[in-house]
């Protein structure tokens, strides 16, 4: 994502280049990379997956799915004996697990897709914000995100200039949470997804992960310097940068002093 290409030697650009920008990475206006957005969702639902997983079932284990179908469950007599009525007995109880565990790939994890809708919804929210703080510095409409410029300390010159620093403060996390966007919404409206990908609570906790660990942080803006340069969000501007090394140092110097006393 480098975006030297789009500056020359200047420190200052008129704040419609941010768009200028936009649509010559993009390859199209402005207003289709918002309806883009807008338009972006998952098309596929509780039916259409689990008719797929169904038919997947048929056409990869026809014989297993149709034993299933007129397995009766067998019941453990609770004799611990080594007849041959009893091997036959625990024979088929593994069969039956065994039968369950294969069959389990063909089942519908309703929390895969709920991932995929959750995921998607703080994407376009975050792109959404960002695209609008875009539009509205290109169109020098400042007090509609006053507090927007404030929060991300951009620096306005002479009412309608921006430092290229800022613009790649901007466009960087716009196009990040762009490329996400299509890389989740093309496996959410993946069929195969919803086979070879399966998501669970169980598994997530298991791993040792929270479930809020799976997905990104709505803010726009990272909050300290050990996240600076996080992809996806808006970094931290040089004057913020100065704040929190300066914060740094001062924790540092009175831990120093906690130590030595």
């Amino acid at each position: 994502m480098n975006l030297e290409s789009y500056f020359d030697t200047k420190d200052f650009y008129e704040t419609n280049y941010l768009i200028k920008i936009m649509e010559g990475v993009c390859q199209t206006d402005f207003s289709e990379i918002k309806s883009k957005i807008d338009n972006a969702q998952i098309t596929l639902t509780e039916e259409k997956i689990k008719k797929y997983l169904d038919d997947k079932f048929s056409e990869e284990e026809p014989e297993l799915k149709d034993r299933l179908a007129k397995k009766v469950p067998v019941k453990p007599s609770g004799k611990i004996t080594y007849d041959r009525e009893n091997i036959q007995e625990i024979r088929k109880s593994i069969q039956e697990t065994t039968d369950k565990l294969i069959a389990s790939r063909y089942m519908f994890t309703p929390y895969t897709l709920e991932y995929y809708q959750r995921y998607l919804k703080i994407l376009k929210y975050k792109i959404k914000k960002l695209l609008f703080i875009i539009e509205n510095l290109a169109n020098k409409n400042y007090q509609a995100i006053k507090e927007e410029i404030k929060s991300l300390d951009i620096i306005i010159y002479k009412g309608d200039k921006i430092t290229k620093y800022d613009i790649i403060r901007l466009i960087k996390p716009t196009l990040y949470n762009m490329q996400k966007l299509e890389e989740k919404l093309a496996k959410g409206n993946d069929l195969n997804t919803y086979l070879e990908g399966k998501i669970t609570k169980p598994e997530i906790y298991k791993d040792g992960y929270s479930e809020e660990q799976l997905y990104p942080s709505p803010s726009l803006k990272i909050t300290s310097l050990t996240q600076s340069g996080t992809s996806g969000y808006v970094d931290l501007s040089q004057r913020q940068l100065k704040i929190e090394r300066e914060k740094m140092d001062k924790n540092m110097q009175n831990v120093a002093k906690l130590l030595l006393s």
